[in-house]
């Protein structure tokens, strides 16, 4: 395929050249190479005509300024995907290819776009779609549901949908990555004698062993009662943090039967470590 020639350069003018100078080049090439007085000459023809296409290209204002931004492809019949552009600097000449901005790559034009697409061969339509949750993903979790996204511009293939996830918080279960802990509130004399308490889980309510004598802030370790790994699957922990409450209002009876058991000592209790210790021991959070 012949590569057609700068019209300017068929001219022989300049990209400033005004329409009287282009006029002028054009008379001078077709008095030259006019078909009338070259009779069987091939290459005078050939001449005549590519001149008579430049000129017919940069004497109409509209055309010359579409042909000064995207060179051939602006103005020849049929168009296509994409326009070549040149440019000249002080290298010379650079010429660039990008889309064509009419027909968007395409390479053509619809006379009667359709009303609903305007042309672009897709529209928007909301569906349902079912996700399959795994186990043990969490708040910022994403799903990538292929084919699913935004259809492909005139035919191209669709993209991807996303699905970010947010994890509804359980009213009684904090976690923390794969561990899960439950704060377990208790009363004076279930901590200094023990007791069985049914507490939630992952897997339903169990029972635990409170052993007598557990302190405010001492934590008990259910292995394998957390969270699963999302990509192995395998569980973590359930940590059970022990919190003692202490009664407001105690009546005269029980006030004398604390008094009894002693400990008003006017000293303060030796704890070997307070509750935010043990809760930073119990679920490794320095390390």
């Amino acid at each position: 395929m012949a590569v057609k020639r700068d019209y300017y350069e068929v001219l022989g003018c300049s990209r400033q050249a005004s329409p009287d100078e282009l006029k002028k080049a054009f008379r001078k090439i077709a008095m030259e190479s006019h078909p009338d007085r070259n009779p069987d000459d091939p290459v005078a023809a050939a001449r005549f005509k590519e001149a008579s296409e430049a000129y017919a290209v940069l004497s109409d204002t509209g055309r010359r300024r579409s042909y000064d931004m995207f060179g051939h492809a602006a103005v020849d019949t049929g168009g296509g995907p994409a326009v070549r552009r040149a440019q000249q600097s002080i290298f010379g000449s650079i010429v660039t290819q990008i889309t064509c901005p009419t027909c968007g790559g395409a390479g053509r034009l619809l006379k009667s776009p359709c009303t609903l697409c305007r042309g672009q061969g897709r529209t928007t339509i909301t569906r349902r779609l079912a996700v399959r949750i795994p186990a043990g993903v969490d708040t910022g979790s994403q799903i990538r549901l292929s084919g699913e996204g935004e259809a492909g511009i005139r035919g191209g293939p669709p993209g991807d949908l996303y699905v970010v996830l947010r994890v509804k918080p359980h009213p009684h279960l904090a976690r923390r990555d794969q561990n899960v802990i439950y704060e377990l509130r208790v009363n004076i004399v279930q901590a200094a004698l023990g007791d069985r308490i049914e507490i939630p889980t992952l897997d339903g309510p169990v029972e635990i062993a409170i052993p007598a004598g557990t302190q405010h802030g001492q934590s008990f370790r259910l292995a394998g009662k957390g969270m699963p790994d999302v990509r192995g699957g395998r569980r973590g922990d359930q940590y059970v943090l022990v919190q003692l409450v202490v009664p407001k209002d105690l009546t005269v009876e029980q006030k004398a039967m604390l008094r009894k058991v002693g400990g008003l000592t006017g000293k303060p209790e030796k704890v070997s470590k307070g509750f935010f210790e043990k809760l930073r021991d119990a679920i490794s959070l320095d390390g």
